[in-house]
């Protein structure tokens, strides 16, 4: 569900996608004009921007932090963990070729720690842009990848998850 408050003392606006559209929750008014939306939508838009400057102003554009031979490692899942195990095989500017890649797993019981292994491959290549934060983004959805720090992933057990 989406939010966009705009606010000033007489009137409001809220939002919503999928199935509020066009209710108000609040008994505010939904009587603001469409510059004022995109009033709203640009200042959210330069507090973005502005944010991300900072960011990359502190630590540097993060984007050629991988290189050929890395292991990327993330984790999604809700009622339990699962483990992206992957490596960088090819890369070309800001754009790099990922492959999933096999994990050794150590420990048993509801929770499992696993360690990938490297040139181990489990599956084809798929070509990504690394962000300027170090990272990949896996899923259009939204799991990342981040350079593996060599510690342990954790992950839910085979029959323990939902």
């Amino acid at each position: 569900m989406m939010h966009t408050h705009v606010w000033d003392e007489t009137r409001g606006a809220m939002g919503f996608r999928g199935r509020f559209i066009g209710r108000c929750q609040c008994g505010a008014s939904l009587d603001v004009t469409a510059e004022r939306r995109s009033q709203a939508a640009r200042k959210a838009a330069e507090t973005r921007k502005r944010r991300d400057g900072e960011y990359v102003a502190e630590h540097g554009d993060l984007s050629g932090i991988l290189g050929v031979g890395d292991l990327l490692t993330g984790s999604w899942g809700y009622d339990q963990t699962n483990a992206e195990l992957w490596q960088v095989v090819a890369r070309s500017g800001r754009t790099v070729t990922i492959r999933p890649v096999d994990g050794f797993v150590s420990n048993s019981g509801p929770s499992e720690r696993v360690y990938p292994c490297k040139d181990q491959f489990a599956g084809d290549p798929v070509r990504k842009v690394v962000t300027r934060f170090g990272s990949v983004k896996l899923f259009k959805w939204g799991v990342y990848l981040h350079k593996w720090d060599g510690g342990a992933m954790r992950q839910t057990a085979p029959n323990w998850g939902h």
